[in-house]
């Protein structure tokens, strides 16, 4: 398993309630994490928020959340089984200086105590590591890292056999595939 999930993993395990995910792949983090709720919780639903469109189930919108107060509020508030939820947009909101972040770091306090008896955690996931002082104590950070040796070979197996099934014919040897994937560590998976 990715040691950034590992992290994670624990992380829950140990009770917290809200962590900050630092990467740029959201659709990778994204991916272990519904990996990961499946797991932990048995449940197939992470339900995800974004400035644009509010608190979704993957699915639908919920009305009447693209504000994060309200937002947080209905994760607070609703009796979902536990689990995740992810909240895209969050640091670059808190650190504008038009916008009023007060309420909203005043209701990721609130929800630091009271995920804790659901079951529940919320993700802060963002590619800066940027977060008001007034949350720090109420949240672990963790930066996700780009993809293992392990990740990059599956990943360019799949696609060296994704080109075979085309009708195409590549020919590599063990020691040139080794390269291959050595050459790209340290790139993103996305």
């Amino acid at each position: 398993m990715n040691e950034s999930i590992e992290k994670i993993n624990r992380s829950i395990k140990s009770g917290q309630t809200i962590i900050k995910v630092i990467s740029y792949e959201e659709k990778r983090v994204e991916k272990f994490l519904a990996m990961l709720n499946k797991q932990s919780y048995q449940n197939e639903t992470n339900y995800y928020w974004d400035i644009n469109n509010g608190l979704s189930d993957g699915r639908s919108y919920i009305p009447d959340t693209k504000d994060p107060v309200k937002a947080l509020s209905h994760v607070l508030q609703s009796s979902t089984p536990p689990g995740f939820f992810v909240f895209r947009d969050l640091s670059p909101l808190l650190k504008d200086p038009n916008f009023d972040a007060v309420p909203v770091n005043r209701k990721i306090r609130e929800a630091f105590s009271v995920l804790k008896k659901k079951g529940k955690t919320i993700f802060l996931l963002s590619a800066d590591e940027y977060f008001p002082d007034m949350i720090k104590k109420e949240i672990d950070v963790i930066r996700f890292e780009v993809p293992d040796y392990n990740e990059l070979e599956n990943l360019f197996l799949r696609f060296l056999d994704s080109i075979q099934k085309s009708g195409k014919q590549i020919q590599l040897t063990e020691d040139q595939k080794k390269n291959f994937v050595t050459a790209v560590m340290g790139l993103t998976y996305e």
